[in-house]
């Protein structure tokens, strides 16, 4: 792994490390340990069972869809999973944790050391060896989360929604070998697609189903011990780049002023930019952890025998094809060079479809993928009414020089808002209507050439000046204007310069 430093304005250097604790709220119809229905935007309150509320004489009963969940995006991470693993209690105090603990994995968990491959967020080429980055997880734990408290500005007081309390979260925590803000954001986002992708989580923060913890430190080397500060719930890629470059700069700065950095936990205020002090950062021993006396352990089943069973190897089986995977055959199979376009592919399922669609009939990704984005400017992604047939037609016009980059684009708006009435009808009849082909009479280009000439004095002169790469400029663009930009730059640059010299 490369070693990253951050210079003062003295030049002295500082070595950051960063490590996440991401809470993915799990792909479930029911909580973890409840029959209440998991809901976003419901009614305050109004998805509550008595074990949320922590009634006396409720017991938990574990969701088997959660562990589901839990195995299947362990193995996704390349986790070692365990067969055996048991709940405990992780005692603390909020108004919204009903019954004064949350009931978590401490001990043994689900899974342990795993890694996580993305592209790193500072590759400047597309390709495997520029892009990848690997981190270590160190643990992927079953919890449930607490409710929420909502403040209310009328008078200050501080109301109560359960609705969430009880619901599953995977917890997966990383090594911290992060190094910046944009780093942290580029794991999160690969996260986000991998849990997209297998369906454990939705992964979309701004409803909450991915909450991030970031723990920062900075070193004098990159061996020395440090002081650890946490950030609390950062809820946006934005957040959490932001939140631990300002972390990071505090450090430096109260570092270098000899001050004392003190062990905090600490929220992100998105509005002043800065991080606030919430409270002194709990040790393991505060929160008093205990095995969960009212839940068996989970017992992981190698051969499927009853219902009730969780067979690993059946999960691994049923794994849909991961976006790493699914990336490097956009590189390497269609030749994409824009990483902005490959994340979007990865990003949106039926625009990947139709594009791969495309290009089973051509052989030009990128080319392939402009036609496309233009067709999304005149629909969306999940009524792409051109059929991919035709798009590679007009990929292949291009590719053979009969038709310009620009005439494919018309006859995409054509096909576009034709309301259905070239439905059916080959992009070389539309062509051929619209009379888009490339311009190569000869005898045609010379007129326009010599009529440009004729016209554009200026020009004239300022090729007879040395100014040639201007004038050409001028010269080029009229012929182009007067072919509707159906002839090739280049033959049209070769006969004026002719025409010029003689």
């Amino acid at each position: 792994m490369r070693t990253y430093c951050i210079l003062s304005g003295t030049g002295r250097k500082w070595f950051p490390k960063v490590g996440l604790e991401v809470h993915c709220q799990i792909n479930s119809r029911s909580k973890l340990f409840s029959g209440s229905e998991v809901a976003f935007l419901a009614p305050p309150n109004s998805r509550v069972s008595p074990f949320d509320a922590a009634i006396p004489g409720t017991l938990p009963v574990l969701n088997k869809r959660c562990v589901e969940a839990a195995v299947a995006t362990a193995l996704a991470l390349d986790f070692r999973i365990n067969k055996v693993s048991h709940f405990d209690r992780k005692h603390y105090f909020y108004a919204d944790l009903p019954a004064g603990y949350q009931i978590t994995q401490k001990q043994r968990p689900i899974a342990v050391a795993g890694r996580i491959v993305y592209p790193s967020h500072d590759a400047d080429a597309v390709g495997e060896m520029a892009l990848n980055r690997t981190v270590g997880l160190r643990a992927l734990q079953i919890e449930q989360d607490s409710g929420k408290s909502l403040r209310r500005e009328c008078d200050g007081s501080t109301l109560v929604d359960l609705n969430r309390a009880g619901i599953g979260l995977m917890e997966i925590v990383t090594e911290p070998q992060l190094q910046s803000g944009l780093d942290a954001a580029a794991l999160v986002r690969e996260l986000q697609l991998i849990l997209s992708y297998i369906g454990t989580c939705k992964s979309v923060m701004a409803e909450g189903h991915m909450r991030v913890d970031a723990n920062v430190s900075l070193h004098a080397t990159p061996d020395t011990p440090a002081v650890i500060t946490e950030i609390k719930n950062l809820n946006s890629l934005r957040s959490l780049t932001h939140a631990i470059e300002f972390e990071l700069r505090r450090h430096r700065d109260v570092l270098e002023g000899d001050g004392c950095l003190l062990a905090e936990t600490r929220t992100f205020d998105a509005v002043k930019g800065v991080t606030e002090v919430m409270r002194k950062k709990e040790a393991s021993f505060d929160y008093r952890f205990m095995h969960e006396p009212n839940l068996p352990a989970i017992r992981l089943a190698a051969v499927k025998l009853s219902e009730n069973d969780v067979c690993v190897e059946e999960i691994r089986e049923s794994l849909v094809e991961l976006p790493g995977s699914v990336r490097n055959r956009l590189v390497s199979r269609y030749n994409l060079s824009n990483s902005a376009v490959i994340q979007r592919l990865l990003e949106d399922k039926i625009l990947r479809e139709y594009f791969e669609s495309v290009m089973l009939d051509c052989g030009n990704g990128n080319i392939a993928f402009k036609l496309i984005d233009r067709l999304i400017t005149n629909s969306n992604s999940g009524s792409l009414q051109v059929c991919p047939s035709q798009i590679a037609g007009l990929v292949g016009f291009h590719e053979r020089k009969e038709i310009s980059i620009d005439s494919a684009m018309s006859v995409v708006d054509i096909l576009c808002h034709s309301n259905g009435d070239l439905a059916g009808r080959l992009a070389e009849e539309v062509i051929d209507s619209h009379s888009l082909w490339l311009v190569n009479d000869l005898d045609l280009l010379t007129r326009l050439c010599k009529e440009a000439i004729a016209n554009r004095p200026k020009a004239v002169r300022d090729f007879e000046k040395g100014k040639r790469d201007k004038a050409l400029t001028s010269l080029v663009g009229y012929v182009m204007v007067a072919t509707g930009r159906r002839a090739k730059g280049q033959v049209v640059k070769q006969i004026i310069k002719y025409l010029m010299d003689k």
